[in-house]
């Protein structure tokens, strides 16, 4: 019992968080009413009893559980109220804001409780912590997810004890079920929420299927992610301080590519992705993209102009390189080869986006606008030769389909599209060349076996709702 209170007050100390809770005013716990934040609402509360901080539990019901999820609201609410803490609610539609952005479920549902966090922070008056229940065994699983993504040292650091100085995290060092049996021996009742046994969710498969099987060949697997992150932790940051160092000496504006040169690529990597943020970009850039930047600033080769996320656009002329807000609307033609990630971020062009994911999804938000499927195909993974990017026409290519081999400008002319339009069509393509064209069939051999499920990817084309 006392070793839930022992790992607690360790956290505090060795990441900092004691500090940043006597320099703050408020505290903003993320309350679902489960063991880990029943655990950590109990914890901060005899923690700051002396003090005059001030405790708001923030609870979401996700209205994806029905009646199960209203029973756990009305429970957080009278365990607040227990404690004498105020309590705010938010009850928003996840399914129907995950269908209309085409984005998953669990990724969907993350958005909108930090969504909730923040707007209930910027109405605080005060410093505002944000305590999120956050244990061993969900940093252990942030791992194993980012690990089978492809993540680089960020993303297997896992889940960062203090994130943004606002974020805290005081259960990272506790296992679940260490969580469960403090609850148990001090006869504290938490919500159950049934979804976390649907292992239709990919982070669901990997805690009651994937963590099970490693409990078999090690004593703690929790534990021995948390030391790996830790080392992780503290080689990213010294990188990643190269690169502050870096943009700190030659700011955020135009670069010398000569000097971009020289760096060494975890660095590289490090810096153009805060060139691109500088310029717009509300995420991270994927390793894809990065790795296509940085080929065109080391090796000088691809294109001198590539669209990034969110319409930045790299630009490379002579011995300069920049990042800068496009406006692809107005482009009058698709340049360079522009990665295509599997359930990453799509291409956008204008009024049309292509995508690449596991299911072909209705619609797309992007930048507020609303992109709509048009066509869809379906292909296999192991039918794909390397990565997928697009691009825009050249001269002299060839597209085989229907048992023969045709002239893409012949295509186009048989289409009767102008030669602005032609310029405008995106072409998906691999290492053996064009895969598809929206408005044709897949390339002869592409196409997915009747009844294939597994191992499948759809390529997506989209056209934006102009009725919007």
């Amino acid at each position: 019992m006392n070793g839930i209170k022992n790992l607690f007050g360790k956290a505090l100390t060795e990441f900092g968080i004691d500090r940043l809770i006597a320099d703050s005013d408020n505290i903003i716990v993320g309350f679902s009413g489960g063991a880990d934040s029943r655990v950590l609402l109990s914890l901060l509360f005899d923690y700051i009893s002396d003090s005059h901080k001030t405790l708001l539990c923030a609870h979401v019901n996700h209205m994806i559980r029905g009646e199960e999820a209203d029973r756990d609201e009305k429970n957080c609410e009278i365990w607040a109220d227990e404690y004498g803490i105020p309590i705010r609610v938010c009850r928003t539609n996840v399914p129907e804001i995950a269908e209309r952005s085409g984005k998953g479920i669990e990724e969907t549902a993350r958005e909108e409780r930090y969504k909730f966090f923040e707007e209930l922070a910027s109405v605080l008056p005060g410093k505002t912590l944000i305590a999120t229940a956050h244990n061993a065994d969900d940093n252990l699983e942030t791992v194993i997810f980012n690990l089978l993504r492809g993540s680089g040292t960020r993303g297997m650091t896992g889940i960062p004890p203090v994130r943004d100085g606002k974020y805290i995290r005081p259960l990272i060092l506790c296992s679940a079920s260490s969580i469960r049996d403090y609850c148990i021996k001090n006869e504290i009742p938490y919500n159950v929420d049934n979804t976390n046994v649907n292992t239709d969710y990919t982070r669901n498969y990997i805690r009651n299927r994937i963590v099970p099987l490693l409990n078999t060949i090690s004593n703690d697997p929790a534990q021995a992610a948390l030391r790996m992150c830790s080392v992780l932790r503290t080689d990213d940051e010294y990188i990643s301080s190269m690169a502050d160092k870096y943009i700190q000496i030659h700011g955020n504006g135009k670069q010398l590519l000569s000097e971009l040169s020289l760096l060494h690529d975890a660095v590289l990597s490090r810096v153009i992705d805060r060139l691109y943020r500088s310029a717009g970009g509300s995420r991270s850039l994927t390793k894809k993209h990065v790795d296509v930047v940085t080929d065109a600033i080391k090796n000088k080769t691809g294109s001198k102009k590539l669209n990034l996320p969110d319409g930045v656009v790299f630009s490379r002329s002579g011995n300069s390189v920049s990042f800068n807000k496009g406006n692809p609307t107005t482009d009058q033609k698709i340049r360079g080869n522009n990665p295509l990630t599997v359930d990453g971020d799509p291409f956008v062009f204008g009024d049309v986006a292509v995508a690449a994911s596991t299911e072909p999804l209705k619609t797309l938000v992007i930048n507020e606008n609303i992109y709509n499927l048009s066509i869809h195909k379906k292909t296999e993974f192991d039918k794909i030769k390397c990565d997928f990017y697009v691009r825009g026409r050249t001269e002299g290519d060839r597209y085989r389909f229907g048992g023969s081999t045709r002239k893409v400008k012949k295509l186009f002319s048989e289409k009767k599209l102008s030669e602005s339009e032609k310029e405008k069509v995106p072409l998906v393509c691999d290492n053996d060349g064009i895969v598809w064209i929206p408005g044709f069939p897949l390339r002869d051999g592409a196409s997915s076996y009747p009844g294939v499920s597994d191992g499948c990817v759809y390529l997506c084309f989209y056209e934006k709702n102009r009725t919007k």
